[in-house]
């Protein structure tokens, strides 16, 4: 295979580049020498949207030729018409979301604020407010500086309005039933944008101002009586970016009562998760938002005991139409709880959860899968040490406590089959991998295995 010369592809790639400069500049010219005819304007946005789509490049070629700071004017002029405010909005948003330097370059508190007013206008166009939303969640998202202007700026405070006036059963959403499909788009587009504000990266600021709306999603919660995944997703989104990392905000969503609220919904749907895929789907979303709220927060997740937390995910794990990629999220949430209390444990005892766990350890094929379970057993046999700990310490262990001998049950025996199957022939390698305890090495071990051999070979 012959290699063109640098040179020769740098010729080839301004070749390339030269038709569509040509195309962006004709684009310009008609933004510019058309201002009364909004229809080719308007068109002419949507053939520079579409050049432009996911193209660095093309942005960079663009924004050297002022196409950008033109559609920015033009996106903040009072003259133009709504139409092509609305598709130059449009425009900027895909300019930001392809360019990273683009991005940086709106990000002013005139754009910020320009925003802001649109948002609080009535009278304009609910796909024009959807649009203004749209370009406010592009400059946010991973974008600290974007965050906090939206913060300085209103825009925040504005978002959280607009979250609760758009909910698709408020009332005052209800009253709009004209308007139905484009309240239900802005009120997703609105959570979209709160979950950039408040998350990628944390911004625990914009987190706290978020708590006000906990109450009223509580509301929101209670209400949904039936599966509805298109509002049930947003919501559990936004709380899990709110409360994310952050114990005081996850304090402030269980006072506020709607940490109860999104467990019971996970107790209703996680019972019909074995008959119900959509059942099970909800079932996933709500474990994942409620792994969120409980991370590295003990005494909240020792509290979701009291539902039986536990035999839930494990009866979701069970389901038939839970996905194999889905059960790291339920064995992540499970692991929170098991680590928190021993309350969460012993659940998982009597729920008879070990097998379960120990077959996903053994025979899933993820590493993460296997390495959640791991951690789940884990938990569970410190928990047992610690107990026991504490009753040497105390004394010899009451004779209440002593377990009686009992033989194995038929499953109990199928689950050793099964191990003895599958691993019998690689003893050796797991015993010398097996972490010593302290003060052996594996010269100890090596003495008493063959010390073992010889004493077999002298019975027989």
């Amino acid at each position: 295979m012959a290699f063109k010369p640098l040179g020769r592809l740098e010729s080839d790639m301004d070749k390339a580049v030269v038709p569509i400069r040509t195309d962006l500049n004709l684009l310009l010219e008609c933004l510019k020498f058309q201002m009364k005819c909004p229809d080719l304007q308007k068109q002419a946005l949507l053939a520079i949207h579409s050049i432009c789509e996911k193209r660095e490049d093309t942005v960079d070629l663009l924004r050297e030729m002022g196409g950008v700071a033109f559609v920015y004017n033009l996106s903040k002029s009072s003259i133009v018409h709504s139409d092509v405010k609305e598709t130059a909005l449009f425009t900027l948003g895909t300019l930001a979301e392809a360019n990273v330097y683009c991005k940086n370059s709106l990000c002013r508190k005139e754009m910020f604020a320009e925003v802001a007013g649109l948002l609080m206008k009535e009278d304009i166009p609910l796909t024009q407010k959807r649009v203004s939303v749209y370009l406010l969640s592009v400059l946010v998202a991973n974008n600290k500086s974007g965050q906090t202007l939206a913060q300085t700026t209103g825009c925040l405070d504005i978002l959280l309005d607009l979250f609760r006036v758009t909910f698709p059963l408020s009332t005052e959403a209800t009253l709009r039933a004209a308007n139905a499909t484009q309240t239900y788009q802005l009120w997703a587009s609105v959570s979209s944008a709160l979950c950039g504000c408040v998350n990628n990266p944390q911004n625990e600021e914009g987190q706290r101002i978020c708590v006000a709306v906990f109450p009223i999603i509580k509301s929101w919660l209670q209400q949904i009586s039936l599966p509805r995944t298109e509002i049930f997703q947003p919501i559990c989104s936004f709380i899990a970016m709110t409360v994310a990392n952050n114990s005081c905000v996850q304090e402030s969503f269980s006072a506020s009562g709607a940490l109860d609220t999104l467990t019971l919904a996970l107790v209703r749907q996680a019972s019909a998760a074995d008959k119900s895929l959509l059942s099970c789907q909800l079932s996933i979303t709500i474990s994942k938002t409620l792994s969120a709220c409980i991370t590295d927060n003990a005494p909240l997740a020792s509290g979701l005991a009291q539902y039986g937390m536990v035999s839930h995910l494990f009866s979701l794990l069970a389901s038939p139409h839970l996905d194999p990629e889905d059960r790291l999220s339920v064995l992540l949430t499970l692991g929170h709880c098991t680590e928190a209390s021993e309350e969460h444990q012993s659940q998982l005892v009597q729920y008879g959860g070990l097998p379960l766990v120990i077959t996903l350890l053994t025979e899933d094929t993820s590493e993460e899968v296997r390495k959640a379970a791991t951690f789940i057993l884990q938990t569970c046999k410190q928990a047992s040490k610690s107990k026991q700990s504490c009753l040497y310490q105390n004394g010899t262990i009451p004779y209440s406590l002593q377990r009686k001998r009992k033989d194995f049950s038929p499953k109990e025996v199928s689950y050793l089959l099964r191990g003895v199957k599958t691993f019998g022939s690689s003893w050796n390698s797991i015993l010398w991998s097996y972490p010593f305890k302290p003060g052996r090495t594996n010269v100890d071990l090596a003495r008493k295995y063959r010390q073992l051999t010889v004493a077999r070979e002298n019975l027989l």
